[in-house]
């Protein structure tokens, strides 16, 4: 299996939980664009548990904040 490319420390972490990371999009196509990023590989977010999808879209809910403020 190849090395998994978001799992390089050299990415700045917008925010993080538990159970995912944001990381800023290389190529943005709108102001904010970001990347949530689960710590565990998993092919689909449909995989995650349901504590670890809750956890997902309340690092979302805070970057969607984070946008409007700034």
């Amino acid at each position: 299996m190849p090395p998994c490319p978001f799992c390089n420390p050299a990415h700045v972490h917008l925010a993080e939980s538990p159970h995912a990371i944001a990381i800023a999009d290389a190529f943005p196509v709108a102001r904010g664009h970001a990347l949530i990023i689960p710590r565990r590989h998993v092919a689909s977010i449909f995989d995650l548990s349901a504590p670890e999808q809750a956890d997902i879209f309340s690092l979302l809910t805070r970057l969607r904040a984070q946008v409007q403020t700034s």
